[in-house]
């Protein structure tokens, strides 16, 4: 059921009336104005929210009321009528929340702003025009108007913009902070992978790829859970596998154990991850949805890390004519929403299988991302998974195919009987692959 445009600024301005955090969130961190609400009532209410919340008074239906009163005192009517639109949005509440999250409602909000600015100033040109005006001044201005407008649209605001002197001044408190012992980046918890590309960073975005069965997934996840026993709030969105299937994984249950060694396993694990906080996503999300959700992940659980599996899954629009473009699109954007959330977002991706198995070593590479032609244009660093004998599939190579920051090198892993993957050394790999070459004729080797 979709949601209207009435329905999605009054579920809106029903989160703003839960306290002054959330008008924050709404107007400063989301930047939804006054002015993009399109129902003049409303409209009010909104602005009331945000001029308590600026004053550093409380946000509620109470005293959004209070406020109109002393400034509505005349107008008895118009009082009463936003009076009623309050006790209206209040009952409603908790109907809206069920159409629409605020990230999606924002979302929607802001795009019929924009779609109604712009037909507002086409109508303008149109009039002017036909009245008699002289066209050229009319299309200068109108032009101007429109340059400026979207500019808006595209959020290129002033907070997007830092100068010298702040960049030197983040750049010194970072390198203070590594001075003082104080470790800037995270771990994966597997020490030879964090010597190859130097800890999981802020504002970079890491790809990790494999074909399918290699433990991509599996890696991801044992990073997250790492991190999550840590305190550092993680968030997963997974498209693939649910939330349950996860967790069983994290508690080391295999489909092939018998009931009550799972439930005996998965108590353990409830005990040692009580409280930790780790936030899942689980089903699909399309290319509209998934920055809001992304956003929620941020900004409500506070996730200084977020895992995306994975990124051939995300629903592409139903009429994309590329894509390609699209998904290329994609990857730029969550480039950025790490850059701009100061966050490291690890994105993982399938490789294509038959394009590997052509190749007569069967070891992927860059160029066999599935989907996409310019993954590793967007990403800092693109770590590849392989299993190199066939026949051994528990023994896995990671490797840097490509690292921004100088990155560089491979280990071994090693998927035990738990299914964690641990440490193991390249040279304890090699010899089977070497018993594979000359034992596979016309096959993998």
């Amino acid at each position: 059921m979709a949601i209207t445009t009435i329905e999605a600024e009054k579920l809106l301005i029903g989160y703003s009336l839960q306290g002054r955090d959330n008008t924050k969130l709404i107007a400063d961190t989301f930047g939804l104005a006054e002015d993009d609400i399109s129902d003049n009532q409303l409209r009010t209410i909104y602005g009331t929210c945000i001029a308590l919340y600026s004053q550093r008074k409380d946000v509620d239906a109470l005293s959004v009321q209070n406020f109109l009163r002393e400034k509505c005192s005349k107008n008895r009517t118009e009082l009463e009528k936003v009076e009623t639109l309050l006790k209206d949005i209040t009952s409603e509440f908790s109907f809206l929340k069920q159409l629409a999250n605020p990230y999606t409602a924002i979302q929607f909000v802001k795009q019929e702003s924009q779609r109604r600015k712009v037909m507002e100033k086409i109508f303008y040109i149109s009039d002017k025009v036909q009245s008699g005006a002289d066209i050229e001044t009319v299309l200068s201005n109108g032009i101007s108007d429109l340059l400026t407008l979207s500019h808006s649209i595209q959020d290129i605001r002033q907070n997007n913009y830092i100068a010298l002197p702040g960049a030197i001044k983040e750049a010194e408190e970072e390198i203070n902070s590594e001075l003082s012992g104080k470790v800037t980046w995270l771990s994966t918890g597997l020490p030879d992978i964090d010597k190859m590309i130097h800890g999981l960073h802020d504002e970079r975005l890491y790809i990790i790829g494999a074909e399918a069965k290699v433990g991509k997934s599996l890696l991801c996840n044992q990073i997250a859970l790492h991190n999550a026993m840590k305190d550092v709030s993680v968030g997963i969105v997974s498209m693939e596998m649910s939330a349950r299937e996860i967790v069983k994984r994290f508690a080391g249950i295999s489909q092939w154990d018998n009931p009550q060694d799972k439930k005996q396993a998965l108590e353990t694990f409830k005990q040692k991850a009580k409280g930790k906080p780790i936030y899942f996503r689980q089903g699909g999300a399309s290319t509209k949805s998934l920055f809001s959700i992304l956003q929620n992940l941020v900004t409500e659980k506070k996730c200084r890390l977020i895992i995306l599996d994975y990124l051939q899954l995300i629903q592409l629009a139903e009429k994309s004519r590329n894509a390609v473009e699209e998904i290329n699109s994609v990857l730029s954007e969550l480039k950025s929403f790490a850059v701009e959330n100061k966050i490291p977002i690890i994105l993982v991706c399938a490789v294509l299988t038959k394009q590997v198995k052509k190749r007569e070593d069967k070891k992927p590479n860059r160029a066999d991302i599935a989907g996409t032609g310019r993954a590793i244009n967007d990403c800092d660093c693109m770590l590849l998974m392989w299993t190199p004998a066939e026949e051994d599939r528990k023994n896995i190579e990671i490797f840097v195919e490509h690292g921004r920051n100088g990155e560089s090198g491979n280990a071994g892993l090693y998927l035990d009987d738990k299914l964690i993957l641990v440490p193991t050394t390249i040279r304890e790999i090699q010899p089977v692959m070497e018993l594979n070459k000359r034992n596979t004729f016309g096959g993998r080797w």
